[in-house]
């Protein structure tokens, strides 16, 4: 197994861990529950990259597609503020009669 399912697998099997403690909390009791490990040791895990998977090439014609798409946004008007373009934006509601 490669070291970055294993740290995944660890991180999973943590997160259940605290899920299934929460749900087996007694209705009766109050219970203090630390919150935030699983999520840290997740985000860590994101931010080092160890679980990344390999970069994935993209084909000629899509890339084309994609920039042509991206160059065509330079030709609309700026809006003033983003309220401006949102709300001329928005379909109407339709009218009852």
């Amino acid at each position: 197994m490669k070291p970055e399912s294993t740290i995944l697998a660890g991180l999973c099997i943590a997160a259940g861990v605290a899920f299934s403690g929460a749900l087996s909390a007694d209705e009766g009791k109050e219970k203090v529950q630390e919150i935030g490990a699983a999520t840290s040791a997740l985000l860590e895990l994101q931010r080092s990259g160890a679980a990344a998977g390999k970069a994935q090439p993209v084909s000629g014609d899509v890339a084309s597609r994609s920039y042509q798409r991206y160059l065509e946004g330079f030709s609309q008007p700026q809006p003033e503020s983003k309220d401006s373009a949102s709300s001329s934006n928005k379909p109407s509601a339709p009218r009852s009669r």
